[in-house]
């Protein structure tokens, strides 16, 4: 078959199907039957008439619940009337101390956390004159909200939406961020949210979804359980960070093999990063970017964010005087260039001339240390190994490259055997 007949099976290459039918041990092995009963125009419906069944508290109840999962988690419910009541918002922050906020893994802003922010929610058809009437109110109560937030049931074009946020910007000196029917439904479908719109608007289709738990799952979510119990302990780890900084990275990997929703898995990854920056010592980090890199490809098929990864793996393991440092590296260029190769990234995107030379000095670098035999040796045979990938069946480069293969296991076998006389 020629070239041109055989790119579009090329291009149908992901690496997840290749890697869940060698490794299917490493991904979720619960069975999902059927889809709940909730698609995207019967919530729409449902958002359109909530004023119709009196819905409004349900509403901010949802819009809470699910701002806690897209924007902060640290968010105290309004108990009084509806509309805000005395206190003129229906939810806020509320402060954490940094030991706690750095553990977080769903929300986008950490800030949060020691930022009072201010939400203000309305199912009215009216929206214009509710943000800024309800802004208004928040503003003057002198509590010194830095943001405030209004979430609307109602649809609002992204024109008139920025139009508002700069006038209310301009008239009180305060950020306004307004979220309409399109985030919501974006935010519950996108991120698999349908449970919770079920169970918060109280929508009483039935569940059509029929589960059954793989052993493996089961295993894996008892310790992701215990692992986040340890990690939402800020007295567990006094003095032991690193081992925080090791469970944070165990937590993404367990979420990444029980096929959680991306937008989890990636905030689990955020957290590790976040806490490997503060806590973790220079292998840790390098591990955590690897870690990180590996999933976007195996697990996401995600060849962009793979490739964006990869230059802050580089930025860790270049210098490392580790050869095991800089075989994780390797380990990402065979990706890189296979994904070249398949040509679902090109070369100038991948930089893969410039990562190439990088990763071979190094290399040489770790080959100079002749006084490190088996480093000498180990990077020797990942130097081979890239030029193997290289040669492209080349008969007289493959003759060279399989010839110093040899002197690499004949110098390994000496070794080898100096180990063993200097044991007995």
């Amino acid at each position: 078959m020629d070239e041109k007949h055989q790119q579009p099976e090329l291009e149908a290459f992901r690496p997840s199907d290749f890697m869940r039918a060698r490794r299917p041990y490493l991904f979720s092995d619960t069975q999902v039957i059927g889809e709940p009963l909730l698609d995207r125009s019967f919530l729409e419906y449902h958002l359109e008439t909530l004023t119709n069944r009196s819905q409004e508290k349900d509403f901010e109840h949802f819009c809470r619940r699910l701002a806690e999962k897209e924007i902060c988690p640290n968010l105290l419910p309004q108990t009084g009337p509806t509309g805000g009541g005395d206190s003129k918002v229906d939810s806020e922050t509320y402060p954490v101390s940094d030991a706690v906020s750095i553990r977080w893994y769903e929300g986008i802003g950490r800030e949060a956390a020691s930022e009072r922010w201010a939400f203000a929610i309305s199912a009215k058809q009216q929206w214009r004159s509710k943000v800024r009437s309800d802004v208004q109110g928040i503003v003057e109560t002198q509590r010194g909200y830095t943001l405030i937030y209004f979430i609307g049931s109602r649809y609002i074009k992204d024109k008139d939406r920025a139009n508002i946020e700069d006038e209310l910007l301009k008239k009180y000196n305060v950020n306004v961020r307004v979220l309409d029917r399109t985030w919501i439904l974006d935010r519950v479908f996108q991120n698999k949210r349908e449970h919770l719109a079920i169970e918060t608007l109280k929508i009483s289709s039935p569940l059509t979804q029929s589960i059954k738990k793989g052993s493996l799952d089961t295993a894996r979510e008892s310790e992701l359980n215990e692992v986040e119990t340890q990690i939402q302990d800020p007295t567990r780890y006094q003095s032991i960070e690193y081992q925080l900084v090791e469970d944070c990275i165990e937590a993404a990997k367990l979420s990444r093999e029980l096929e959680l929703l991306r937008i989890e898995v990636d905030g689990r990854f955020a957290r590790a990063e976040r806490v490997a920056e503060q806590y973790g010592t220079h292998r840790q980090k390098l591990q955590c970017a690897y870690d990180k890199a590996w999933t976007s490809f195996w697990w996401h098929d995600d060849f962009n964010t793979f490739n964006q990864i990869y230059d802050g793996v580089e930025r860790l393991a270049v210098g490392s005087d580790q050869v095991t440092d800089i075989e994780l590296l390797a380990n990402l260029w065979q990706l890189l260039w296979s994904t070249v190769q398949r040509s679902q990234l090109n070369s100038s995107d991948a930089k893969l001339d410039a990562r190439t030379t990088i990763l071979c000095s190094e290399l040489q670098r770790l080959q100079a240390e002749r006084d490190r035999p088996s480093t000498v040796l180990q990077s020797r045979s990942i130097e081979l190994l890239i030029d193997l990938i290289q040669s492209h069946n080349n008969s007289p480069e493959l003759r060279r490259i399989l010839s110093e293969f040899r002197k690499v296991f004949k110098q390994g076998y000496f070794i080898l055997d100096e180990v063993d006389n200097l044991i007995d």
